[in-house]
This record gives C-alpha cells, sequence and structure tokens, in this order.
C-alpha cells in the first residue's frame, strides 16, 4: 500500500457523534441518544483498515445522508505497471 488519504466527513449528524483521529481515521461512533455512550467502531483493528499487499494508492470519502446515514467511499488507485483483478 503507497498510500491511504482520509477525508473529512462531509455534511452533518443530529443523531451521531464521531471522533477521528489526527490521520481522520473514526476513533468512535456514537449514537447521541444512547445513556450508555456505547462505541461503535471500538476494537482490535482501526476503522476502515485497508489490507493490501500491492501498490495501491487508497482515498476514503465520507459524507452523511439527509437520512442520517454515514456513506464511505473508497477509491482505489493502481500505481503498478501491470493490471490488477480483485475478488470479493
Amino acid at each position: 500500500m503507497q498510500c491511504e488519504i482520509f477525508e473529512t466527513i462531509k455534511g452533518e449528524s443530529s443523531k451521531f457523534l464521531i471522533q477521528m483521529d489526527d490521520d481522520k481515521r473514526i476513533t468512535a461512533i456514537q449514537n447521541s441518544e444512547d445513556t450508555y455512550e456505547m462505541n461503535w467502531v471500538k476494537g482490535k483493528k482501526t476503522w476502515g483498515t485497508i489490507k493490501c499487499g500491492l501498490d495501491l494508492s487508497v482515498e476514503v470519502s465520507r459524507r452523511f445522508t439527509e437520512e442520517n446515514t454515514l456513506i464511505e467511499e473508497y477509491t482505489f488507485c493502481n500505481n503498478t505497471q501491470f493490471d490488477i483483478y480483485t475478488t470479493d
């Protein structure tokens, strides 16, 4: 992996509280109405961790919708001299 670029979240949500680190990776997602303040991101891996052994760059964009949902889009750029094919 050559580089990862995480953009700031566009839009606002009245329902969710989002925390990010200095690299703009999400470290916490909480429901603003949850009295227990559950963090939906807490775990062993960082939210949105990308695992790749190839020379790719990735840009991550995020936005809130009018329905208070978070959409993430991942754009991969092939920096190699050959075609790369993926599987799910």
